[in-house]
């Protein structure tokens, strides 16, 4: 199976940092035994090895999705919760908890709204578009992109299911299918693009396996192609 890692491990390291840290720390306060009864310390091992287990998995499984690391809520949750409860004086307990909830906020909506500089960071400025980086001939035009570099479709918008490269050329790229041929050409026909932005070359090759579809374009250059219809206005 085909899957595209979407966050670099620094990114992943960043937003899961805090989190596996106190993971760590809790399991390591928690396993030394101190303060808790033997019925209560063998569960704690029990979850502890579930965990381990968990993590063999995610490391064997051929797509590291977002939905896999749900196997670790359990388990994190579990030691976290007793971690903060292990600290005895109320107010550095209620303080601890806090400021973790307020690093895990921050990054939440730090990422969400762009703000303490974390895309950059992150290194998610692929990911987001920018507004400033367009051109007036997108403006309020139904575009598909065939390229990683989203940036027109702020000046205008999306035309087709294809969004995304990385995910989009998983079938773009294997036109020699006729089952991907004929879903490829369902979606362009059911939202058919006034403008193509070609970044990789893909254009000529869809045009050739769609002919009639190739047919009503117009290449302007620079890898832009104009439907007819609008090339005129």
């Amino acid at each position: 199976m085909e899957s595209y890692q979407f966050l670099s491990y620094k990114a992943l390291a960043i937003a899961l940092g805090t989190t596996v840290v106190l993971f760590a720390i809790s399991a390591l306060k928690i396993l030394s035994g101190f303060g808790f009864t033997i019925f209560q310390v063998r569960i704690q091992k029990t979850m502890f090895f579930a965990a381990f287990v968990a993590l063999l998995i995610f490391m064997l499984y051929s797509s590291k999705d977002g939905y896999s690391i749900v196997m670790f809520f359990p388990w994190v949750a579990f030691f976290l919760s007793h971690f903060f409860l292990s600290i005895r004086h109320r107010v550095k307990r209620e303080l601890s908890f806090m400021i973790y909830f307020v690093t895990v906020l921050g990054l939440f909506f730090g990422t969400a709204f762009q703000a303490f500089n974390l895309e950059k960071i992150m290194g998610l400025e692929s990911l987001l578009l920018n507004g400033q980086v367009t051109a007036a001939d997108y403006t309020d035009r139904k575009i598909l992109v065939l390229g990683p570099n989203i940036r027109p479709y702020a000046a205008g918008m999306q035309a087709t299911p294809y969004f995304d490269w990385e995910l989009s050329k998983m079938q773009l790229n294997k036109l020699e299918y006729y089952d991907n041929l004929q879903q490829i050409d369902k979606n362009l026909r059911s939202d058919t693009p006034d403008v193509i932005i070609d970044q990789v070359g893909m254009a000529p090759k869809l045009f050739e396996a769609v002919p009639l579809f190739g047919a009503e374009y117009v290449d302007t250059g620079q890898g832009v192609y104009k439907r007819k219809e609008s090339a005129s206005n």
